[in-house]
């Protein structure tokens, strides 16, 4: 099973105490070297001005969407080799 993270950037005017939430395994902070917290479902952090971004990495690996593709001509499903088209790329 392949690992699922998500990078969560924050735009701050001055130096702040990030307080943020996420069903993570683990943080990791990817602008300083500050200390990054995580306690449970919450993270915190202290944060210089700037844009700061940290890694959460999920505790379920599974994506939240069903992804589906259909190739359609006139309203109808078509298999990919049928339409017209370049064929080199399939």
């Amino acid at each position: 099973m392949a690992d699922i993270y998500i990078v969560n950037m924050f735009a701050l005017d001055g130096k702040t105490e990030i307080r943020d939430y996420g069903a993570y395994s683990s943080v990791r902070n990817l602008t300083s070297e500050a200390d990054i917290s995580l306690d449970g479902d919450s993270v915190t952090v202290s944060a210089e001005a700037g844009t700061f971004y940290y890694q959460g990495n999920l505790k379920d690996a599974q994506l939240p969407w069903n992804i589906s593709v259909a190739y359609m001509l006139d309203g109808k499903t078509s298999q990919p080799m049928s339409l017209p088209g370049p064929t080199d790329i399939w």
